[in-house]
């Protein structure tokens, strides 16, 4: 296919949340990942669906989304996701697409609550991928303690002394593009 058919075919189906034919999926990402090895080829990924604005954002529609879609990419990248990894991917990239909606996690107690109980596991992540969604998914979580100062002020407390601890690990997963979007 066409390079330029492909990430439109691509783009355009993230933004409305529809169905990509596996194939074609596979196809991009093969395109868009050549030469890159997991844990990178499974960032890079997840921001490419950051990076794509959802048009209707959901919170739950958004999380099947991605696990569906980097469930089919698990082939391309040699690496599989047990479902905890999968979760903390989907819920990356729902803050993210929640952040450009302005969205308020604390309106949604059970987005917030996995959120919360995914960032209490920043300890214990073995490889760069994970550790990357778990530190973003601390950083969205701020983002909306911060505009619920001084009301959340512990959580936010709480959270920034997550980042803080791991923020060298953090600063050494780099690539192009790294918080030039999305923070």
């Amino acid at each position: 296919m066409d390079k330029n058919l492909l990430q439109a075919t691509v783009t355009l189906a993230i933004a409305d949340l529809k169905p990509i034919p596996r194939a074609t999926f596979l196809e991009f990402c093969r395109t868009n990942l050549a030469g890159v090895e997991y844990p990178m080829a499974a960032i890079h990924l997840a921001e490419i669906f950051c990076a794509t604005v959802v048009e209707n954002y959901d919170d739950r529609k958004v999380c099947a989304y991605i696990g569906e879609y980097f469930t089919h990419a698990q082939d391309v990248f040699g690496h599989k996701f047990s479902a905890r990894e999968l979760e903390l991917v989907e819920s990356f990239v729902s803050s993210v697409q929640a952040a450009y909606r302005n969205y308020d996690i604390f309106s949604n107690p059970d987005m917030l609550n996995r959120m919360k109980a995914q960032a209490d596991l920043i300890d214990d992540c073995g490889d760069d991928a994970v550790f990357y969604f778990t530190y973003k998914v601390c950083s969205g979580i701020l983002r909306c303690a911060i505009e619920h100062f001084p009301e959340e002020k512990t959580l936010a407390y709480d959270i920034v002394g997550k980042m803080n601890k791991y923020q060298e690990r953090y600063d050494g997963i780099s690539f192009v593009g790294k918080d030039k979007c999305h923070g």
